[in-house]
């Protein structure tokens, strides 16, 4: 018995257990008593269920990272509950997320063995609801092999050709950079898995005489 929800059938599976559908909630409850009765006239005491909304994901960014893992990767949605354990599956891999407000979480995405595509879900610690799934692309970590030229005038602006590899587009120009000294980034033009360009920086003379790439 399902208070104002009214009544549903239950299983007897021994002198001790029974089981029965959780009617849906059109009422707008957030908890209510249930009963059970065998014979419609003598009733149960009750027991207190709790309704909540699954976790839902509306928006997540990044959506790829590398496959050696430690991308954090921010989640919206409606509703996350921070008095529960939220949790996120690359994959199958589970990772703890950090609920910052109810519509943001964050999360750390794991090591993978190797560069492929990975649903991504949000679910709540012990629970069997997953909220809507995307997908997270892992990739091979970039490696450069050469740069041509080495040198150039300190105004920057001078095209690099960068060799090595595993370059991606990244989804769009403007995603993939070059980062000179850890600190100066400017766009780059991925013309295969092997090959992109980028332009120099200008130099700045409070930093290192010269840039590293």
């Amino acid at each position: 018995m399902w208070g104002p929800l009214g009544k549903k059938p239950a299983i007897i599976i021994s002198g001790t257990e029974a089981q029965c559908e959780v009617p849906a909630n059109t009422n707008g409850l957030t908890e209510l008593q249930i009963n059970l009765t065998l014979n419609n006239q003598n009733i149960s005491e009750g027991t207190i269920f709790t309704y909540y909304n699954p976790p839902v994901i509306s928006e997540a960014t990044p959506l790829r990272g590398p496959v050696k893992g430690g991308t954090e990767v921010n989640v919206y949605g409606p509703n996350y509950d921070k008095n529960r354990e939220v949790i996120c599956l690359f994959g199958t891999k589970k990772v703890p997320a950090k609920v910052i407000t109810n519509s943001h979480i964050s999360c750390v995405s794991p090591l993978h063995e190797k560069a492929t595509d990975v649903t991504l879900i949000v679910m709540y610690k012990n629970d069997r609801f997953q909220s809507t799934q995307m997908t997270y692309t892992y990739y091979d970590t970039a490696q450069i092999e050469s740069i041509t030229p080495y040198c150039g005038p300190t105004k920057g602006y001078t095209q690099i050709k960068v060799i090595g590899s595993s370059f991606i587009e990244n989804n769009g120009f403007g995603k993939a950079k070059c980062m000179f000294n850890h600190k100066f980034y400017t766009n780059a033009t991925v013309e295969s898995s092997t090959v992109m360009y980028c332009d120099t920086p200008p130099l700045e003379y409070d930093e290192e005489d010269t840039n590293n790439v």
